[in-house]
């Protein structure tokens, strides 16, 4: 079980999951996934749990658990070779503030999903302190692992203000050296979402890792 889960909005989470789905079918794989996008099935993802902006999810508390646990439990039934589900926004509390700061439903589908293993969605504009907080929560959850970083291509220095919500393409070179810093700073594989040659990158690392 692998999931895509990020450290905030708008970063393109859900393209990843279809980036990573496509390349697995490619290969010959057997995909299960379960998305979080009202759209997700219009993709040939198996189910969704559309817990995202004007969620249509209305159960909570364990009832979410044993309603996502039940979906991924259906999925199986198709004898995937690995399932992927994709959450949204963040995942760890970045600032104290109102309820849309604290990722609830986010760890009702952690804990409904039980991933073995994760790629964390990062920015450039987050401090690596948060990062390593995300990743120190994800592997302590279940006794998952972080077994790849994708980095974002849009930045957004604001991006916990609801006042500002600009985001910027951030420049090729500038995603590489960050990737590098990354990958130095948490010795975890990093990688640009829009390289299409890291994208294979991460399937083979998901490949190795399941294997």
């Amino acid at each position: 079980m692998l999931g895509i889960v990020g450290t905030g909005t708008k970063q393109g989470k859900f393209s990843l999951q279809l980036a990573l789905r496509r390349e697995l079918l490619e290969q010959g794989y057997n995909v299960g996934q379960l998305g979080t996008e009202p759209t997700s099935q219009l993709f040939g993802m198996d189910a969704v749990y559309p817990m995202g902006h004007e969620s249509a999810v209305y159960v909570k508390g364990f009832d979410a658990v044993f309603a996502v646990n039940q979906i991924m439990s259906r999925i199986e039934e198709k004898d995937p070779d690995i399932i992927l589900f994709g959450s949204q926004s963040h995942t760890v509390i970045f600032v104290p503030g109102g309820p849309s700061y604290y990722p609830v439903s986010q760890q009702e589908l952690l804990m409904g999903c039980q991933a073995d293993a994760y790629i964390l969605v990062v920015c450039i504009d987050n401090p690596l302190s948060y990062i390593k907080r995300n990743i120190a929560y994800l592997e302590s959850l279940l006794n998952a692992k972080v077994i790849a970083l994708a980095v974002s291509p849009l930045s957004n220095n604001d991006r916990w203000s609801t006042l500002n919500n600009r985001l910027e393409l951030i420049d090729e070179k500038l995603q590489e050296a960050f990737c590098k810093e990354l990958n130095e700073t948490f010795k975890i594989p990093a990688f640009s979402l829009q390289n299409k040659q890291d994208i294979k990158k991460m399937v083979g690392i998901c490949v190795n890792y399941f294997s």
